[in-house]
């Protein structure tokens, strides 16, 4: 059949692109399979994938709990110098690195009201400066009053977490 251009168009094009039923068959090809070797590597990947999410995940727990252990003995140990009024004890507590300013008034502030008794509760925890420094909120109650909430900085100075300034 001629286009109208010299160009033969093929019958079965021409009555195709008119609406009729005749649609030429799409070849049939079988998907290739990969064999019994294809599934097996797929779940040993995926074995081998949460394996290693596993370790991670075992691993960022781990440094989570040490973290947080870590805080709690240091909040014990400033609470038995504050009930005892040891101020020695008390300054180990404290972050050397810290300036002269913050760490007198610190000090000053325990001589001045211990020997007190207080109870306190690590209620939040913020790792910043890639986990070297924690923003930590801590809930501070003593007997008679409500309790109060206070933001507390600290770094990690060898293996111990030291209270330092904002």
């Amino acid at each position: 059949m001629d286009a109208g251009l010299g160009v033969q168009v093929d019958p079965d094009l021409v009555s195709w692109a008119e609406g009729a039923d005749h649609r030429p068959d799409a070849p049939r090809t079988k998907p290739k399979s990969s064999g019994p070797w294809g599934g097996m590597l797929l779940a040993l990947l995926l074995l081998v994938l949460a394996g290693i999410g596993g370790f991670y995940l075992g691993q960022w727990s781990e440094a989570r709990r040490f973290v947080i252990h870590g805080v709690e003995s240091q909040l014990a140990l400033e609470q038995l110098a504050w009930r005892e009024g040891d101020r020695e004890l008390y300054e180990t507590t404290l972050d050397p690195w810290s300036t002269v300013e913050w760490r007198s008034a610190q000090v000053f502030e325990f001589v001045t009201h211990a020997p007190v008794r207080w109870e306190g509760r690590m209620v939040d925890l913020l790792p910043i400066e890639e986990g070297r420094r924690l923003q930590v909120t801590v809930e501070i109650s003593t007997p008679g009053s409500a309790g109060e909430t206070s933001i507390r900085f600290y770094e990690l100075r060898g293996e111990r977490w030291l209270r330092a300034e904002p």
